[in-house]
């Protein structure tokens, strides 16, 4: 997927939803293919004009929502409580649009292959 935001803050924020003074639109898009840099038909959009919710279209097909925003995850996305200990999650609503933020809160580990 790709963003063409910049990430701030040394976290990893991703610019989805509307921009209030023109209605661009901020979404996340796949790739056509591996070595195809045009844009595929898979896109994540953040649903801004109720309570915040995150939605996966493939082509005009809804695929997936995330549910609402609570404060701490969304609804439907129960399992992110418990990765609470590694990401801070955030949405951050600012009047230049919002942000959806995973910030780490410490460094990854990865095991070891031998």
């Amino acid at each position: 997927m790709r963003n063409t935001e910049r990430c701030y803050g040394g976290g990893g924020c991703m610019r989805l939803g509307r921009n209030p003074r023109t209605g661009t639109e901020w979404s996340l898009t796949s790739w056509g293919a591996p070595d195809d840099l045009m844009m595929g038909d898979c896109r994540r959009v953040m649903d801004t004009r109720r309570l915040l919710d995150n939605i996966s279209w493939r082509s005009a097909d809804k695929k997936y929502r995330t549910g609402q925003w609570n404060g701490m995850w969304f609804s439907g996305v129960p399992e992110m409580a418990s990765y609470s200990s590694m990401f801070a999650n955030q949405v951050v609503v600012k009047p230049d649009g919002d942000r959806l933020c995973l910030l780490r809160r410490r460094p990854l580990l990865l095991p070891r292959a031998d």
